[in-house]
C-alpha cells in the first residue's frame, strides 16, 4: 500500500518477465495487486508482511520430484543471483 505503488509494479513485473522470457501475452494493466492487512491487531500480535524463499537447483529438483513435475527451463540474470523456473508435467 506504499503511495509510489512500487510493491504493485515490483509484483506485476514477474508478469512481463514471463511475456519477455516465456513469449507469453499477459497485460500487466489487466491484473491489480491486492494488499490486505487488519486495521486491528492484539497487543504483542506478530504482523506478516512477506514469504521470501530462496532454494538451490537440488533442491528445486527435489520439490519438482516430488511433486511429479519436471524443470524444463531455467531462466537467470548473468550473476544467477535471481532467477525464474520454467515447471513441466513430469513423465
Amino acid at each position: 500500500n506504499d503511495k509510489e505503488n512500487i510493491t504493485a509494479e515490483f509484483n506485476k513485473n514477474i508478469l512481463l518477465v514471463m511475456n519477455e522470457l516465456l513469449k507469453t501475452n499477459f497485460n500487466s494493466n489487466d491484473f491489480c495487486h491486492h494488499a490486505f492487512y487488519n486495521e486491528f491487531f492484539a497487543k504483542g500480535e506478530s504482523i506478516h508482511t512477506e514469504n521470501s524463499r530462496k532454494f538451490n537447483l537440488l533442491d528445486l529438483e527435489e520439490i519438482a520430484n516430488y511433486s511429479q513435475l519436471k524443470i524444463s527451463k531455467i531462466y537467470t540474470d548473468s550473476q544467477s543471483y535471481f532467477s525464474l523456473v520454467s515447471f513441466s508435467k513430469g513423465s
